[in-house]
């Protein structure tokens, strides 16, 4: 879910102002950093501002504080101090006990690497003035998706990857719920907090209600239950938003892609894995979000504000492998590369499973493990893949269904058929009143925003080119082919003769064209 613009222009003025305050507490910032690190003088050398967090960069100086250490043999410490922007969150405190809670738990747990917790305050109650974190820097470079398509480095960073799945499958949980610091604000605790996501902050900030659905002490022990909650904030984005659709056709169409889409849910869902296990993941896996060296190794792994613990079918490794967002590598040329994507991280998984048990795995198979089971029908699935990461991601689940699985279901035929069909059913009926509802909200919208002086900005959709995502190989391709058409005929969906040439026809044109040196 994006803000309208009308809020989006309101939060960022907030944001301004809010940092603005904060930088003329910048030597309670130095002080506060320098109480925490064993009375060390700090002064600072960087600021950064991401989507949810200001980030001040220090470096110990000499005891007069004018200088840094330029002639020391001595490294110089550093640390980062790390505020939420409050005007930027709609569950500010919550985020930040969230984000502790689970630094703590990862230390204590796991060997994954993370910067280490040197203090922090929940409250406003200190003297910088609002609520912040200490943290270690680390002396490393953001992974970029440029590194991930590199041959020289895929295979290490999938394998990376692969390694940090396969630990964080081997920590179980018994619901489905978020980390939180105790009443003394020391300790992690799990079981009283619902599963937070940066969906449910953004609804929040736009006064959408969110916590109607997922309230904030919810936890679940039901996958079911969960998705169900999951499709109600999809539904709860579009329906309460202003700027959801603006014609009646448009809404049609949403509206039936979100019905059908819950109910493709009812059927993704693995029986067995209904009530669990559950496990842990990082919620916001960007590769921003994992710092490397020049080799590519993984040093750490930051911003764990979202981690949650999720079902079985939802614990899948991101899309950004293929190089796509899942709303453009769940339909056509995207499609491809994930196929392609998700086959390269299997194999990566089952090399570290093999690396990890090496005498368990040596005279077996590493594709018996259960992490590689449980990937291999719900990454090799692409459509189960794709469901996994719209319940991930909610504001995805109109685009990937009308991408992709309207047309895994229904095959060839005519959509605009079936959406009439469904408005003509008697739970259409219902929802006609809703879509004549939105196409007045977003008159009423366009209204607002012309008052205000301000015009329409809407996403335009940029066609891909060759070179912006992985290619898949031509062994890759024929294998999805083949696989595809498997899956139709298992599932009695038969394909004329022309349709099945036009099928093998395209990618392959495609893919030759893809190697011709672009103008």
């Amino acid at each position: 879910m994006r803000l309208d613009q009308i809020q989006a222009q309101q939060v960022s003025d907030a944001v301004t102002a809010f940092v603005d305050d904060i930088n003329k507490r910048r030597g309670s910032v130095c002080a506060t950093a320098s109480s925490l690190r064993n009375g060390k003088p700090f002064r600072i050398f960087d600021t950064k501002m991401g989507s949810f967090n200001l980030c001040y960069f220090l470096e110990e100086v000499d005891g007069d504080g004018t200088a840094p250490f330029e002639n020391s043999t001595k490294d110089r410490d550093r640390s980062v101090v790390r505020i939420p922007l409050i005007p930027r969150l709609g569950c500010p405190e919550e985020k930040l006990r969230s984000e502790i809670a689970t630094m703590k738990f990862i230390s204590a747990k796991t060997s994954i690497r993370i910067p280490k917790l040197y203090g922090y305050s929940t409250t406003s109650d200190n003297p910088i003035g609002v609520p912040f974190m200490v943290i270690e820097y680390i002396d490393a470079t953001e992974l970029s998706i440029q590194d991930v398509h590199d041959k020289q480095y895929r295979e290490h960073i999938l394998r990376q990857l692969g390694r940090l799945f396969l630990e964080l499958y081997q920590l179980p949980f018994d619901r489905i719920g978020s980390f939180a610091l105790d009443d003394e604000d020391i300790s992690w605790t799990f079981g009283d907090h619902r599963p937070l996501q940066s969906m449910i902050s953004e609804q929040e900030l736009a006064g959408l209600q969110p916590s109607d659905i997922i309230p904030p002490g919810r936890t679940y022990n039901s996958t079911v239950d969960y998705s169900y909650a999951l499709t109600g904030l999809a539904f709860n984005d579009w329906i309460k938003s202003r700027d959801a659709v603006f014609t009646k056709d448009d809404a049609e169409n949403d509206l039936y892609d979100l019905y059908k889409f819950r109910s493709c849910v009812v059927d993704w869902v693995m029986a067995e894995n209904n009530h669990g296990p559950y496990y842990l993941i990082h919620g916001d896996l960007l590769p921003s979000n994992i710092l490397v060296n020049s080799n590519r190794d993984f040093v750490a792994i930051i911003d764990w504000e979202w981690c949650r613990t999720v079902p079985a079918e939802l614990f899948v490794p991101p899309a950004w492998i293929c190089g796509l967002d899942i709303s453009y590598a769940c339909c056509s040329v995207g499609y491809l590369s994930l196929f392609s994507a998700t086959d390269e991280m299997q194999n990566a998984l089952l090399c570290e499973i093999e690396a990890a048990y090496p005498q368990l795995y040596s005279r077996r198979p590493a594709s018996l493990h259960p992490l590689a089971k449980l990937w291999r029908g719900n990454v090799k699935d692409l459509n189960k893949f794709c469901i996994a990461h719209s319940l991930l991601r909610p504001d995805n689940c109109i685009t990937v269904y009308a991408n992709n699985l309207d047309r895994y279901r229904h095959g060839l035929g005519s959509r605009a058929s079936r959406v009439s069909a469904f408005y003509s059913s008697i739970s259409g009926r219902k929802a006609r009143e809703l879509v004549l509802q939105k196409v007045e909200d977003g008159r009423l919208y366009k209204e607002d925003l012309r008052k205000r002086g301000m015009e329409l900005q809407r996403e335009t959709f940029v066609p891909l080119r060759p070179e912006d995502h992985q290619m898949p190989s031509l062994g890759g391709m024929t294998q999805w082919c083949f696989s595809t058409v498997f899956e139709a005929w298992r599932n009695h969906r038969w394909l004329s003769r022309a349709s099945l040439v036009m099928f093998f026809s395209i990618p392959i044109a495609w893919w030759i064209r893809a190697r011709r040196p672009l103008a």
